[in-house]
């Protein structure tokens, strides 16, 4: 299950896709390696994979050395609460613009999002099939401060913990990003009562 090191040598590559594959963490060092030394690298796909958070750390870091990189899909990979460990090399990636972290078994943190503050042409960001809990609904407040960002999908999050009031909350702060031109809620479990609260202040 490790990436053949053969492979290392196409630093002319603009787009991978490695998703669906069971990866170990043998693998992630060496696709980390691989990525590294793309500095052409503009697209790449790692989606729903078996590396662990240590390998997908690794990715994450090594996307920080391709300038170009502008698309990242680290979908379904069920790295759970360490999610936020992903997002934080990130920071380094300026020329972001497409960005998706959905369906990890993770929670909407402040940790999570803050990291992208430092990636200024992020466009869509994809963080549905993710946990929001109360205590976090401040945290979106950070993607309020991203100007660049039009498009925001919260598909199938799990917000079950959250009470009627806290939804409204929750449907109050999403309507405050004014700059959005998609917003995706599918799956989100909103009442009628919020769905007033939404449209309301939009």
């Amino acid at each position: 299950d490790k990436l053949e090191l053969p492979v290392l040598e196409c630093t002319a590559l603009q787009q991978l896709d490695i998703g669906n594959n069971r990866l170990s963490r043998n693998s992630a060092l060496t696709l980390a390696a691989l990525i590294s030394s793309c500095r052409q690298l503009e697209w790449l796909s790692v989606d729903d994979t078996d590396l662990d958070e240590d390998g997908l750390v690794a990715v994450a870091n090594a996307c920080g050395e391709c300038p170009n990189l502008s698309h990242l899909v680290l979908r379904d990979n069920r790295c759970g609460e360490a999610l936020d460990h992903v997002t934080r090399p990130l920071a380094q990636c300026t020329s972001l613009t497409h960005l998706d972290i959905s369906d990890n078994d993770g929670v909407i943190s402040q940790q999570l999002l803050a990291p992208l503050e430092r990636c200024p042409a992020l466009v869509h960001l994809r963080v549905g099939g993710n946990s929001l809990s109360l205590q976090h609904i401040p945290a979106l407040a950070t993607l309020r401060r991203h100007a660049s960002l039009k498009t925001l999908d919260l598909s199938h999050s799990h917000w079950e913990a959250l009470q009627a009031e806290s939804s409204l909350q929750l449907l109050a702060e999403l309507a405050r990003m004014t700059a959005l031109e998609t917003l995706n809620l599918k799956a989100c479990s909103i009442t009628y009562c919020g769905l007033k609260q939404l449209l309301g202040r939009l």
